[in-house]
């Protein structure tokens, strides 16, 4: 039994086959492209210089198995990095094109692709993710936890305009838990899969973290 508001450390077409069809609300999610190297080293300066991530086994190609799986659970989708994946997914005309304003010359992508399958216009973010620089900053600060890691903001605009309070989010490579604490903020139900151990100690920390801030926010209103 699956049940709501939990980050499952397991892989995610095993837990999706133990869903019923179209029982979630919405997919948020950010997939494994499989071309990651052994070790991604992040640049940058400060707490961010020559960060090293390890990949381990979760860094591979979508097969077209979890694809139809990730159709089969929910009424709608939104995935990052979908330019990887699109000739797996259903045709659709409601794409973002998240624009990270790095500048001219880097060696890293300019912006990402976010496949929706919502019957919207092309849209465009402009979020800064460039390193240490960056649009603003979490509640952890300088950390980063993950080498795809993307921004609570960006996630919660997507959340926000696509689903409604009490809805169900599901995201099946929850990693560092970005999802989570944006459902969690935005009073959104959700179910994480994430077959990292690692990964999935440090979403559950992030989660009580948010909880604790929550609670304290919740105390100052009072006073």
């Amino acid at each position: 039994m699956i049940e709501h508001n939990k980050i499952y450390n397991m892989d995610c077409l095993e837990g999706m086959k133990q869903m019923p069809d179209n029982s979630v609300d919405l997919i948020v999610t950010d997939p494994p492209y499989g071309f990651l190297p052994e070790t991604t080293v992040m640049g940058g300066t400060g707490v961010a210089a020559n960060k090293i991530y390890p990949v381990v086994d979760w860094d591979k190609p979508l097969s077209e198995e979890t694809i139809q799986q990730i159709l089969r659970v929910s009424k709608n989708q939104i995935i990052f990095g979908a330019e990887h994946l699109a000739p797996m997914l259903p045709k659709s005309r409601g794409w973002y094109c998240w624009d990270k304003l790095r500048p001219e010359g880097t060696t890293f992508s300019e912006c990402e692709f976010v496949y929706t399958s919502f019957n919207i216009p092309t849209k465009m973010i402009r979020f800064m993710w460039n390193g240490m620089l960056r649009e603003s900053w979490e509640v952890e600060k300088n950390i980063r936890y993950h080498p795809t890691q993307k921004p609570v903001e960006i996630m919660k605009l997507l959340i926000k305009n696509h689903s409604k309070e009490g809805d169900l989010i599901i995201d099946p490579f929850m990693g560092s838990g970005t999802t989570a604490v944006a459902c969690k903020q935005l009073n959104r139900n959700f179910i994480g899969f994430e077959i990292s151990p690692e990964y999935c100690e440090i979403a559950n920390k992030r989660l009580s973290q948010e909880t604790l801030f929550s609670s304290l926010d919740s105390q100052k209103k009072l006073v």
